[in-house]
């Protein structure tokens, strides 16, 4: 299953947002309410999201300043990879978008497609919030 954030316009540079997202020590600051059990360091982190599974992501490529990928590591309970795309618009702005590629059964795929989404559109918000409220 695929899912796609909504484009956020970020008033920051792409290097700031980039070097923000890319460092999973800050990953845990946008991530949703939902989320707990949060552990970090600068290339790892480990959550549970409420009612569903602990997940264990690593950062497995980084592009400077447009593309963050973290992908689950062998304890997941499923198949997830998340891309984080980062497009300059200008020197102090850009948009980010994430897309989640989750490999789960039908029927799981079903129930958690709504959610999913949420937690994708959740994260870009989050991360706009707290990089502009960033001073320079």
């Amino acid at each position: 299953m695929k899912i796609e954030s909504n484009k956020t316009l970020i008033n920051r540079s792409s290097n700031l947002v980039f070097d923000y997202i890319s460092n999973c020590n800050n990953f845990g600051k946008v991530l949703p309410e939902q989320i707990k059990n949060w552990t970090s360091s600068e290339d790892q982190c480990s959550f549970e999201i409420q009612g569903m599974a602990k997940i264990t992501l690593h950062v497995s490529e980084k592009t400077r300043p447009s593309k963050v990928v973290y992908t689950a590591t062998a304890d997941k309970p499923f198949s997830l990879e998340m891309i984080c795309q980062i497009s300059e618009k200008s020197d102090k702005s850009c948009e980010a978008i994430a897309f989640l590629n989750v490999d789960i059964p039908p029927m799981i795929a079903m129930m958690a497609k709504k959610p999913l989404q949420n937690f994708a559109d959740q994260i870009m918000l989050k991360l706009k919030q707290v990089c502009e409220d960033m001073p320079e």
